[in-house]
């Protein structure tokens, strides 16, 4: 072993330093040249083992930058459609603002909101499994009607978005979006289910309706929104008088956030009518806005910004307590006034306590539970079925009776009349505006009546304004009747005129209209 250290450069360097500095020099001792050779490989293990660390050191961070990498990529992608996600979608938009800007006057960018009309229903009812593969569906067809270089998205839910650069003429992003309308309206097969939706796309135009990505997004929101008033299959450009609008709705928005401390809300009630006897049988709790600067609101204006801001459940127990106050009022009065009728929103079926917060109006108002009739819809139905069967029946046992309003215009199904436990169905007014002319309309009716009273169910129908729908509506064996021609929506000291007048000629028959 003496020998194999005799050459110097044999042993490792660090080693021969070492040696020299203790002053021995080669060739070694036989004894200390054995320990030297131990040390040697020591030595030379130490610098294997450290250069093994340095490997797996740098594969380790070419492992991290790939993976940095790909999560990065995988970041700017919806997980479930493969589209771009609205982090990426921002970035593509703003990329899109600096290339119009910089190419001049005459390109623009558009931005399509698309609406997928009847999907949650298809989700709600089919399953979120049957959900999941058509919203995939729907990204690959959007995708095939883009041009090279647009961009499609999937901001969350159903809501999808279409990125088009370089836009020229308006009338290339109408092509697009007529494109994307006919891609959407084909039929989707899928587990072998065959199911159609339809699509409403809004679109907006940069620079000329807004100049920032935001601005640009509530433009084609607001023009969607309008695309689906027109009916389905619609698109429309963002418009100016869209743009009053949409400043009207964020007025109504900030408005309507002290409207209940301001004492801005009230309540007014309609009659129901009840055909057998031809007196009122029950009335309907309405809300009304009247706002210092904006004057008197509708409903159909500021109902769904109540909604949309989450102000819906708060003040539907606010109504839902006046309504149950007035009945104990009219009471007091020696007044008799039928079942209170109040609208139950979804957001209200979906709040916590709602149970706890009727059952307390209820025993602090003393009325009973039977004096209350819940109206809910169709929609409201679909979106959470399970959780809504539960709540309409822990209702129904407590007392209180459930009316199926606006009924024909959604999701009709004998189904939910056999699931549900409904005292009422509501013909929706739609139908009944056009009785005398339609014939469909007419036959509509008559079936659901024949269904219901099969069901025990009474009938109503809504929106009754002329003498020739009542006496239809009579011959047809209608139940109760509401609208204008019977009693428009008035104050609690008119219904309650109304009320004393009909107790005073209770031995007299109330004249028909």
């Amino acid at each position: 072993m003496a020998e194999a250290a005799d050459t110097p450069q044999e042993l490792h360097p660090l080693l021969l330093r070492q040696l020299r500095k203790a002053g021995l020099g080669l060739p070694l001792p036989e004894a200390m040249a054995k320990l030297a050779v131990l040390i040697d490989g020591a030595y030379r293990e130490h610098d294997n083992e450290r250069r093994r660390n340095n490997r797996a050191t740098t594969l380790m961070a070419e492992e991290m930058t790939a993976l940095t990498d790909r999560i990065r990529r995988q970041a700017g992608l919806d997980p479930l459609t493969g589209t771009a996600n609205r982090t990426l979608f921002r970035e593509r938009l703003r990329e899109a603002f600096a290339a119009a800007a910089a190419a001049g006057s005459g390109q623009r960018v558009a931005v399509m909101f698309v609406d997928l009309d009847g999907f949650k229903l298809i989700n709600d009812t089919i399953g979120h499994s049957f959900g999941d593969q058509m919203l995939y569906e729907v990204g690959r067809r959007l995708e095939g009607v883009v041009r090279d270089g647009d961009t499609v998205s999937r901001l969350g839910g159903d809501e999808f978005t279409l990125l088009l650069t370089a836009v020229t003429q308006r009338g290339e992003a109408a092509f697009v979006a007529a494109r994307a309308i006919e891609a959407l309206e084909r039929p989707f097969v899928l587990d072998g289910n065959e199911v159609l939706i339809s699509a409403a796309i809004g679109i907006a135009l940069y620079p000329d309706d807004a100049t920032d990505a935001d601005g640009l997004l509530v433009a084609a929101d607001t023009a969607m929104s309008r695309a689906k008033e027109m009916g389905r299959g619609h698109y429309t450009f963002f418009t100016a008088d869209m743009n009053v609008r949409l400043h009207q709705r964020l007025l109504i928005k900030n408005r309507l956030l002290k409207a209940r401390s301001r004492g801005d809300l009230s309540l007014v009630y309609q009659p129901k009518i009840c055909l057998r006897t031809n007196r009122i049988q029950g009335v309907e709790a309405l809300l009304r806005w009247q706002d210092a600067r904006l004057g008197k609101v509708a409903p159909c204006d500021f109902i769904p910004v109540m909604e949309e801001i989450g102000l819906i459940a708060e003040v539907g127990i606010w109504v839902l307590a006046e309504a149950c106050r007035q009945v104990r009022a009219w009471r007091d009065a020696g007044l008799t006034s039928g079942r209170m009728a109040v609208n139950v929103s979804a957001r209200q079926l979906r709040q916590p306590g709602l149970v706890d917060s009727v059952v307390n109006i209820i025993r602090h108002t003393g009325i009973s539970a039977g004096d209350l009739e819940f109206e809910i819809t169709e929609s409201m139905i679909i979106r959470d079925t399970e959780t809504a069967t539960l709540l309409l029946e822990e209702f129904r046992t407590m007392g209180i009776h459930i009316a199926l309003d606006d009924f024909g215009t959604g999701f009709s199904s004998l189904s939910y009349l056999r699931q549900f436990p409904f005292d009422t169905i509501k013909i929706d007014k739609s139908f009944v505006d056009d009785i005398m002319s339609n014939p469909d309309d007419v036959a509509i009716i008559r079936s659901i009546i024949t269904m219901g009273h099969a069901l025990k169910r009474r009938i109503v129908a809504e929106g009754v304004e002329t003498t020739a729908q009542y006496d239809l509506l009579k011959s047809l064996e209608v139940d109760d009747l509401q609208g204008y021609l019977l009693g428009r929506p008035m104050t609690a000291e008119d219904l309650g005129s109304l009320l004393k007048q009909e107790r005073s000629d209770s031995d007299q028959p109330r004249p028909s209209p």
